[in-house]
């Protein structure tokens, strides 16, 4: 099953120093002390290249990707860590593969000898940041200056950093005053709603607040600061929105988003865990996510240490799982709904969590995806318009935007484009027009180009 997953999300611990108020892991205090060993490590890289090597095809990509999680995985100390570094990247380069590596902290035991690790492996480092002042006191008591002299620290190190940050009822009325610091110091950074899993309460928003008090704000502000060239300005998730968006609109065609990256795990329309990502627990249990429970049957595809090792059974299990899932939408008649091309469903992991059932959360997801898809449509011309002037580039002495087509690039196609840029009242500005410089090996691979109008 290899040649299909890219990504493995490894718990090294399910251990953590904190205890965030919307945590999905429940009753960490069973699992203090608990660490992975270098044996189950060990095995599971070498299970790993194994299989990448007999499933490769010559010419393949052989990149692959590992994300230490958690728990907090610095909670392995510096020795763990650079043992267990050392051995996944000697492993797959002596084997002529290519592993890019990620670690998700909570930020709060990093020492400067973790961070010049982190620098000599090519470490991704993913910090859990919720903004400003009173903005993260949901996940910890930690001051704001510890992450705004680490994100400086790990600038002037050379670490490669990005960062997660949970809209929860205490920083949602910050949210703009977070995105604009976020900005400010080109944090890249994803904005995600919490889910009151556990039912404990206090920690979660609604689909409608989140649109009202962040979503909208962000793409107010997106709009009024567009400038040729300017690049993004969004966080990721409403970023992807818009970019779905706008290539629907543009190009005629829904984006139904893979999850090929580890960016894009979880952002992705139909949800690739247990086959594009998976998860392996401390003790060399393997799962599709770790957002289920521990004990469930339906998320357990082995262990490390089976003969097959994801072999046919595991496959069928993933399918049963996907099927489930596909059940969910095509119950919720998702595929008719005129937003299901923004949409993600939501994460149905935390729907079988709190309901005991696969489903989609109407409060959530539909509340949030529909009303927005709607918003969208009223601002097209705005939104259109600021998108393709944020992703100008200036080339051959002219500003050109490039946009991918799903089908050959016909002259009905660039007449149904300026005809719809025409509508928008946007043709003054800009105009389509076939790329004649765009080579690709791929046969059914094309993109348009849209050039600054006179």
């Amino acid at each position: 099953m290899f040649e299909h997953c890219r990504n493995v999300v490894i718990k090294v611990t399910r251990d953590c120093n904190l205890r965030c108020k919307y945590c999905y892991v429940a009753d960490k205090d069973k699992y203090k002390g608990e660490r992975m060993s270098f044996d189950v490590f060990k095995q599971l890289i070498n299970r790993i290249v194994e299989d990448k090597i007999k499933n490769s095809f010559i010419g393949e990509d052989h990149r692959f990707h590992i994300v230490f999680h958690g728990g907090e995985p610095t909670l392995l100390g510096y020795d763990t860590l650079n043992l267990f570094l050392s051995y996944a990247r000697d492993m797959f380069k002596n084997n002529g593969l290519v592993v890019d590596i990620g670690i998700q902290t909570n930020t709060t035991l990093l020492t400067d000898d973790l961070l010049r690790l982190f620098k000599e492996f090519n470490v991704n480092v993913g910090t859990s940041f919720d903004g400003l002042s009173s903005s993260n006191k949901a996940r910890t008591s930690t001051s704001e200056k510890h992450y705004i002299d680490l994100y400086k620290k790990m600038d002037s190190m050379g670490v490669e950093y990005g960062n997660i940050s949970v809209v929860n009822p205490v920083n949602i009325d910050h949210s703009i005053k977070n995105l604009k610091y976020f900005n400010k110091t080109q944090l890249y950074t994803k904005f995600n709603y919490a889910e009151d899993v556990f039912n404990l309460g206090g920690c979660e928003v609604s689909g409608e607040e989140f649109l009202e008090k962040v979503t909208k704000p962000f793409l107010q502000k997106y709009i009024k600061w567009a400038k040729l060239g300017c690049g993004d300005f969004l966080d990721y998730v409403t970023n992807s929105i818009v970019e779905n968006f706008v290539r629907q609109q543009i190009v005629g065609k829904k984006s139904y988003r893979k999850a090929k990256n580890t960016k894009g795990i979880c952002s992705v329309e139909f949800c690739g865990s247990g086959c594009y990502v998976l998860e392996v627990s401390p003790d060399g249990i393997v799962n599709a996510c770790g957002r289920y429970s521990d004990d469930r049957d339906y998320c357990y595809l082995g262990t490390i240490w089976d003969e097959d090792f994801l072999g046919l059974q595991k496959r069928i299990k993933f399918y049963g799982l996907i099927n489930e899932k596909n059940k969910a939408i095509n119950d919720k008649k998702c595929d008719l709904c005129p937003a299901s091309g923004i949409c993600d469903f939501g994460c149905m992991a935390f729907h079988y969590e709190k309901y005991k059932k696969w489903g989609i959360r109407k409060d959530l997801v539909c509340d949030f995806y529909k009303p927005l898809f709607n918003y969208l449509c009223s601002i097209e011309p705005q939104i259109i318009r600021a998108y393709i002037m944020r992703h100008m580039k200036y080339v051959n002495d002219r500003w050109s935007f490039y946009i991918p087509s799903g089908s050959e690039i016909t002259d009905k196609i660039l007449q149904d484009i300026n005809k719809y840029l025409r509508k928008c009242n946007l043709q003054k500005d800009f105009i389509a027009m076939k790329d004649e410089d765009w080579k690709s090996e791929d046969k059914k691979c094309y993109q348009i180009k849209i050039v600054q109008g006179k």
